[in-house]
């Protein structure tokens, strides 16, 4: 009698350890977040089932397609990698045709530039270098020879297109020159005589101070000499890009200039 009363206590304090649990996880909000939790996994399995139903679906269907219209599928394939060769070959061709064609026009412009470079050289030497203030403006002078300010093996080059040539001026003395300057002096000059006299060969006389092919490009201080290379270009576009730069660059310098005598003022 004493056990069964035992067990009897004890299951009581079970179910009533039960209902306290209850009792305190519903004063909690546990049974809202087991549901929510609960949902969750529901929705998710819902989900990946009907994903993995119509992957199946699409998969059947793409199946019986081709098992209904294999013989079309596959001409289709095999036409659609056909053109896919054939259009592969044709632009290999034209990137070939396109080398070829440059490879060649590189070729005809370097024959072009070894005679133009010694023409330019005379030109220079002869109505350039020979200027009586040109000395004085630049702080270069003429050298005893035209064979002195270089050759068309070393002097010339092409690159995009253009046609480049170095010639060396020889310096009046060690001090570094203004290359702005100079630059600016060389190519008012080649303007002028190119519009009176052209370069025979080369250029026809323009008969006016706008020239679009022989182009200072640049002026390299070697202090006993300076180096001049020039652009040959008969499409315009240098002579363009440079004329762009250089009202930029003036731009900058007057923005410059204005800036500067802002701050004086104020600070002033």
């Amino acid at each position: 009698m004493k056990f069964l009363n035992k067990i009897k206590t004890t299951f009581q304090l079970l179910a009533d350890s039960i209902k306290d649990g209850l009792s305190k996880a519903r004063s909690n909000g546990l049974y809202k977040k087991m549901a929510i939790i609960l949902l969750g996994f529901i929705g998710i399995f819902f989900a990946v089932f009907v994903f993995i139903k119509l992957t199946t679906y699409l998969f059947e269907s793409i199946y019986n397609f081709i098992n209904l219209h294999f013989f079309g599928v596959a001409a289709t394939a095999l036409g659609g990698v056909y053109l896919r060769l054939k259009w592969s070959d044709r632009r290999d061709q034209r990137i070939k045709e396109e080398q070829e064609r440059k490879l060649s026009n590189d070729r005809i412009k370097m024959k072009f530039s070894e005679g133009s470079y010694d023409k330019i050289r005379k030109f220079l030497f002869t109505q350039i270098l020979n200027e009586a203030n040109f000395e004085s403006l630049t702080g270069l002078y003429r050298p005893v020879n035209p064979a002195e300010l270089g050759n068309a093996q070393t002097g010339n080059y092409l690159k995009n297109g253009l046609i480049f040539h170095q010639f060396r001026i020889p310096k009046v003395c060690l001090e570094d020159v203004n290359v702005s300057l100079v630059t600016s002096v060389l190519q008012s000059m080649i303007e002028q005589k190119i519009g009176v006299y052209g370069i025979p060969g080369i250029i026809s006389p323009t008969h006016m101070n706008r020239n679009d092919v022989l182009m200072v490009s640049d002026i390299s201080d070697m202090k006993t000499h300076v180096i001049l290379t020039t652009v040959l270009s008969f499409n315009g576009e240098y002579a363009d890009q440079k004329a762009y730069d250089r009202s930029i660059a003036d731009s900058l310098n007057i923005s410059t200039v204005e800036r500067t005598l802002d701050d004086y003022d104020y600070h002033g």
